[in-house]
């Protein structure tokens, strides 16, 4: 519970953090579109960097420091900006600088709390933790810019900033005092230790070593990189095309992104009753849903996109879930931190890729080109996992293959599993 309130506090900051920081570079610099791209993609381009590494950095330490230490990194470079911008210093490149160390940081907190999950409440409760990881980060996602922007407007966005510190601030104190020390075994100190590089393609060769992995990281990656290509162009879409009020807009991007905390609530129980791997094919099923927009009209625009926001939210969430339990169950975790950091190395490239080809082919041939391209994009990533042998097969996720090549789970944790 400690851990999971940490995290809650940290996924708020997070999403304040993406809201206030281009108000900040706005109200305080005068940045206009081109500086507030690069801001935004700075995030990204960090997340590509940081990747590998950071997977051997989690898989080499404690996890418990690191997430702490990333908290406390991040607090103080946020926390940094308001005292630049009180003094008259603050500059964009500086901006730039605070952008980055929090999407390095960030990943590398990411990696380490998932890491750290299975060590803390064991595989016979994953889903249901999982459950509860991915409701805070929907409700962070919902809350997260609403509370921002309403905070800047109150207060100001330097000092929303201090606050936003203070959450990161939160969750370090909960995450040291409050979560046990767990178990690291030393190296000898005369045993050679491969190095980084050696160590991060180790965790490649984890996740292209087990098929049935590879199939969920491949739909995982490509839908990632069709959900970019969306958010490069759906708001514009919705004013520009197809004549979408800013108030009627907000209320369909709050009613659909609560389709993710619908689906994170009620995940664990779907998991329990159909199968968790059966939940991963049922969800790359959906795919074909996001044609949808594509059949909007200005009078039509606010209820078929609420319902494809809402169900494309609430289909992610649910895979990401089944999937997080299913990679936490498989892996070794001596090798999960390098094994999550190869996958969302794909995830950040196959984003960046994505709002680029969103963008340039909603500028060549408008956006709903861009929607169709994405839509594509998202059926053609379903397809490792639809016709993965494997997940049309299995119905819980214990009987899949580990990455030893056995099932996740023997029968008799299985059955543990359920009656707890």
């Amino acid at each position: 519970m400690a851990l999971w309130s940490g995290q809650t506090a940290s996924q708020i900051g997070s999403a304040l953090t993406v809201l206030v920081l281009p108000l900040l570079a706005i109200e305080e610099l005068g940045a206009g579109p081109q500086e507030l791209g690069i801001l935004r993609a700075m995030f990204a381009f960090a997340a590509i960097i940081a990747a590998a590494p950071s997977g051997v950095m989690v898989d080499r330490a404690r996890k418990r420091h690191v997430m702490v230490g990333c908290d406390l990194v991040l607090a103080a470079s946020l926390a940094s900006v308001p005292v630049m911008a009180h003094y008259g210093v603050l500059t964009m490149p500086y901006l730039y600088v605070v952008a980055f160390v929090n999407g390095v940081f960030g990943m590398i907190y990411g990696i380490a709390y998932h890491a750290y999950v299975p060590r803390l409440v064991g595989r016979a409760l994953l889903q249901d933790a999982n459950s509860k990881i991915a409701a805070t980060e929907s409700a962070a996602r919902i809350s997260g810019p609403a509370l921002g922007a309403a905070m800047a407007a109150w207060i100001g966005a330097a000092l929303t900033l201090v606050l936003d510190a203070f959450t990161y601030l939160f969750s370090a104190v909960l995450t040291w005092f409050f979560t046990p020390p767990e178990r690291h075994q030393k190296r000898a100190a005369d045993e050679p230790r491969p190095s980084m590089w050696v160590e991060a393609r180790d965790g490649v060769r984890v996740v292209f070593a087990n098929p049935t992995l590879t199939q969920t990281a491949l739909t995982t990656i490509g839908s990632m990189m069709a959900l970019a290509m969306v958010d490069a162009v759906l708001i514009y879409y919705m004013v520009s095309v197809l004549d979408v009020s800013k108030g009627v807009l907000g209320a369909v991007f709050a009613i659909g992104e609560a389709g993710g905390l619908i689906a994170a609530a009620l995940a664990s129980k779907l998991m329990t009753t159909y199968g968790g791997a059966r939940m991963m094919w049922i969800a790359a099923m959906m795919s074909p849903l996001a044609f949808l927009p594509l059949l909007a009209t200005p009078a039509t625009a606010p209820y078929l996109i609420t319902v494809y926001i809402f169900c494309t939210a609430a289909r992610f969430v649910t895979f990401d879930i089944a999937q997080y339990v299913y990679r936490q169950s498989a892996c070794p975790p001596e090798m999960f931190g390098r094994m999550t950091a190869s996958i969302r190395l794909g995830i950040a490239v196959s984003m960046v890729i994505g709002a680029l080809l969103g963008g340039f082919f909603g500028d060549l041939y408008g956006p709903k080109f861009s929607l169709g391209a994405a839509a594509v994009v998202v059926c053609v990533a379903s397809l490792p996992v639809l016709f993965s042998p494997q997940l049309r097969r299995a119905k819980h996720i214990d009987e899949l293959p580990g990455c030893d090549g056995e099932q996740t789970l023997g029968a008799a944790e299985r059955e543990d599993a359920v009656s707890r």
